[in-house]
């Protein structure tokens, strides 16, 4: 019997349905998935000739998406040099690859000269990454509609209509960028009840999903650092930012080790633990290394610059290296590495290794003056706005911390009260930020010298101006504020420290209030 056409809309009859049912539809098993090997090749060509290219498409483009393997390893291997300041050629990669065998099955290293002949130029790069990420997201799709047909057949039994909507709306939420986050819609009242019970866990057991400092003024000032959140920390520079931030990094993996070693867990194994990894985007990795050791041996960064050490000098610094040795604390040197690759570095390095808090130092920022329009440091407006915004997007992705340091202007300096506020810093990521603090040092915007006496001004009346000025001299020359200008979740506030100017380090101060 001749088999019924469809309907209208494209269903078979009923006699059909029955004798097929269970088998892929005629002419689907011949379909082949959707894959641009042309963009593909053209675009590794093009990185190859100009790794600048890899800027372009590193925000989003990973090996994965491409559909021939051997390209997503050579993608893979370009990024890896890239990200880690080296460079990547045909010649370097040549080296690399040659002993490897991931050549073998396109005849081997000469397929990077053909890569390089099918190169195109760096404008198009963006627009060939695009094709490719989107063949991939078909395929994708491919892969879940298998998925879906299979099982409404009943190909899980355990599964029943509900729970494969579910498990649909997942897999789908994940395939759009929503790294697992799914998109749900609840009453106020829902909502209200989870977060009464993040409250009543924290209330009852004293676990808070933020991650604490140990350092009072600190916790005060930011009321821990909560996964999702972006914290920016800011000052003018030598404001010494960066010393607080390696200290919190320190003693954040400091707070994590504490239980570990009291569960006797071996040193290796905790230093492998979900810890914190600093993005040094400033300073070179010996450069973080010699002020943690002024800290953390108490002695003077003068003295550690100058080699003149004692006997007593010698035997702090080495048991403050023995001390670091089992942390989970990772510093990555990325003093040559542009803004606009860190989030791929970022990204890179928590696939391979969790952490609990991620802390760069730092985005740069422009003088208000600039309005935007210049360059500083290399990195300009928007590139700084838009790494913060890549960097806000991480944050939510793997549901971590990030604390974020940044430059703030010297317009303070031209008022009456120096302290900083969120216009210094409105060319770096402020509007992004949940939280935005300040390390402030009231000594930098005063004058040293004492005032001088006024034509007619009485001697009297000028001795206790000049008396006045030294008590307040003496009385700001070890003091630093934190000045929390911005708080999505909290009170903002002013909150004393202690700066430490041998050690280029912090301690608490009095009742850390003001």
């Amino acid at each position: 019997m001749n088999a019924e056409p469809p309907d209208s809309f494209g269903r078979w009859g009923e006699s059909r349905g029955r004798a097929d049912r269970g088998k892929p539809l005629e002419g689907v098993s011949l379909r082949q998935p959707p894959s641009n090997l042309q963009a593909e090749q053209s675009l590794l060509g093009a990185l190859l000739c100009n790794n600048r290219a890899f800027e372009r498409v590193a925000d989003f483009l990973e090996p994965r998406h491409f559909a021939d393997p051997v390209n997503g390893r050579i993608y893979q291997r370009i990024s890896e040099r890239i990200l880690d300041g080296q460079l990547a050629d045909a010649v370097t990669l040549k080296a690399d690859l040659e002993n490897s065998g991931i050549l073998d099955e396109v005849g081997g290293t000469p397929y990077l000269a053909q890569l390089i002949t099918a190169m195109v130029g760096i404008l198009t790069v963006p627009e060939y990454g695009r094709a490719i990420y989107d063949c991939w997201v078909r395929r994708q799709l491919i892969e879940i509609g298998e998925s879906v047909v299979n099982n409404a057949f009943g190909g899980d039994p355990a599964l029943n209509g509900a729970m494969q909507i579910e498990q649909t709306e997942r897999m789908l939420s994940e395939l759009g960028g929503q790294s697992g986050r799914r998109s749900r819609v609840k009453s106020a009242g829902e909502w209200m009840r989870d977060a009464n019970g993040i409250t009543d866990s924290i209330y009852r057991l004293g676990v808070s999903p933020a991650v604490f400092t140990g350092m009072p003024a600190v916790d005060r000032a930011t009321g821990g650092f909560w996964p999702s959140t972006f914290t920016l920390l800011a000052g003018i520079p030598g404001a010494g930012k960066t010393a607080l931030a390696v200290q919190i990094a320190y003693a954040v993996a400091n707070q994590i080790r504490r239980p570990a070693e009291e569960d006797w867990m071996a040193p290796e194994q905790i230093k492998r633990l979900p810890g914190v990894a600093v993005f040094s985007l400033e300073m070179s990795g010996e450069e973080l290394g010699t002020r943690l050791n002024a800290w953390r041996a108490q002695v003077p960064l003068e003295t550690l610059l100058t080699g003149k050490l004692d006997w007593a000098s010698s035997a702090a610094l080495a048991q403050a290296e023995s001390d670091a040795l089992s942390l989970p604390l990772r510093i990555y040197d990325c003093s040559t590495m542009s803004v606009a690759l860190l989030g791929a570095k970022i990204r890179m390095h928590l696939k391979r290794q969790p952490e609990r808090l991620i802390v760069v130092d730092h985005l740069l920022v422009l003088d208000a003056a600039d309005q935007g329009k210049s360059k500083t440091g290399g990195a300009d407006a928007a590139t700084v706005a838009k790494a913060a915004r890549d960097l806000k997007q991480l944050a939510k992705a793997f549901n971590l911390p990030l604390l974020v340091l940044t430059h703030a202007t010297r317009a303070s300096a031209a008022r009456t009260n120096p302290r900083p506020t969120q216009g210094d810093v409105k060319w770096a990521g402020e509007g992004d930020a949940d939280t935005l603090f300040f390390v402030h040092r009231p000594v930098m915007f005063m004058g040293e010298q004492p005032p001088k006496q006024g034509d007619r001004e009485s001697d009297e009346k000028y001795a206790a101006r000049r008396l006045k000025h030294m008590n307040e001299w003496d009385g700001v020359q070890n003091l630093a504020e934190l000045v929390v200008a911005k708080r999505r979740q909290g009170k903002t506030g002013v909150y004393r420290m202690q700066f430490n100017g041998k050690f280029t380090s912090f301690s608490e101060w009095g009742d850390n209030g003001v």
